[in-house]
């Protein structure tokens, strides 16, 4: 599996950006996108200043404002004047309360004032007990622009998935369960508590995101309580008083996350495990790579590197397909993405038989 921060510089960072994130809610009508003389797009709000926006507030705004994103694109790199117009007639004819979450002087998030803000330190501070308590080694970690990950192996327990009888001279893999923790700030998917198979020999983490436990951001309509007109923008705080009424919540998150830790989901991964090595790649494995990328949004590049590994691994099996997709996970810069073919590789193991049929035909 990619490796990120350290647990030491994890915690670090979530106690530097606790510092450095401020959350403001206020009428889009007074905010307005302004021209820095680099030509810089730049969000401002009333009476708090002007601030850089981020890839993923671009696509939040975008979309909010119902612009294409191609086209959004576009203009931020060929007419920021244009772009600036579009966004701010929508703004101010389109009004709405938005809540603008900042980091380090720069919109991380453009969200609704529904959106209910669970932050990344309060997380690790519920799950990280639970999980040192269960003797479960952090094998990585990272907070990046769009998540946070805690990815933990428990030790101790080790499951052989042997190769199937009669078939190719293939070795016997072992098998550890593990854990992955996820949580967005900015609005790009829910708190998730991950079962995970962490294989030895390869170092690969398959994450099942489709049995995974999850925690929304959605609560009530955020309020400063005191009304206020569409020109007052006002800051919303990571403060005590909200630590307090979410206690209950991360509570849930404890209980959750000693849940999967102890619960069954291991057993029924090892089941469908040692299925899928009994699950041949029938058709040519080249148009196999081809429509599982196609179909799961994978690049040339990656697809070209899952095949390379499912090659070199040497078993053409569902099983050696997931084993492909999770090591080429290792291959990718970008930590994000690289958790994505984590998870993709899990997905690939879950497939139906009528699925995983017409994956080949």
């Amino acid at each position: 599996m990619k490796q990120g921060h350290t647990l030491h510089g994890l915690a670090t960072e979530l106690h530097r950006q606790l510092k450095a994130k401020k959350d403001f809610i206020g009428d889009t009508r007074s905010f307005s996108i302004v021209t820095a003389e680099d030509g810089e797009i730049r969000l401002e709000l009333n009476g708090q200043g002007d601030f850089g926006i981020r890839h993923t507030a671009h696509q939040q705004i975008g979309d909010r404002l119902r612009i294409p994103r191609d086209y959004y694109g576009r203009m931020l790199r060929e007419a920021p004047g244009l772009l600036r117009s579009n966004i701010n007639h929508w703004m101010a004819n389109n009004p709405e309360k938005r809540l603008v979450r900042t980091l380090d002087g720069d919109v991380r998030a453009f969200l609704s004032d529904r959106y209910r803000p669970l932050d990344n330190l309060d997380l690790a501070e519920a799950t990280l007990p639970v999980l040192t308590g269960a003797g479960a080694d952090i094998h990585s970690c990272d907070v990046t622009n769009n998540r946070m990950y805690l990815k933990a192996v428990i030790p101790g327990i080790e499951v052989e998935i042997p190769p199937p009888v009669g078939g190719p001279n293939l070795r016997t893999v072992t098998v550890q369960p593990g854990i992955v923790i996820s949580n967005s700030e900015v609005g790009m998917g829910s708190l998730a508590i991950q079962p995970a198979v962490h294989t030895l020999s390869c170092l690969n983490m398959a994450v099942w995101a489709q049995s995974a436990l999850k925690k929304r951001h959605v609560g009530r309509v955020l309020s400063n309580g005191r009304g206020g007109s569409e020109e007052e923008i006002w800051q919303y705080f990571s403060d005590d008083t909200r630590r307090a009424s979410d206690e209950a919540t991360w509570k849930q998150v404890r209980d959750l996350t000693q849940a999967a830790l102890t619960g069954p989901a291991f057993d029924d991964i090892v089941k469908k495990l040692r299925e899928s090595r009994e699950a041949s790649i029938e058709g040519d494995p080249v148009e196999v790579v081809q429509r599982v990328g196609q179909s799961k949004g994978l690049t040339e590049r990656e697809r070209t590197g899952v095949l390379r590994h499912l090659i070199e691994g040497g078993e053409l099996s569902m099983f050696g397909l997931h084993n492909a997709i999770t090591r080429q996970s290792q291959d990718i810069e970008d930590y994000d993405r690289a958790s994505d073919l984590e998870v993709l590789g899990g997905q690939v193991i879950e497939l139906s038989r009528s699925d995983w049929q017409a994956i080949q035909n």
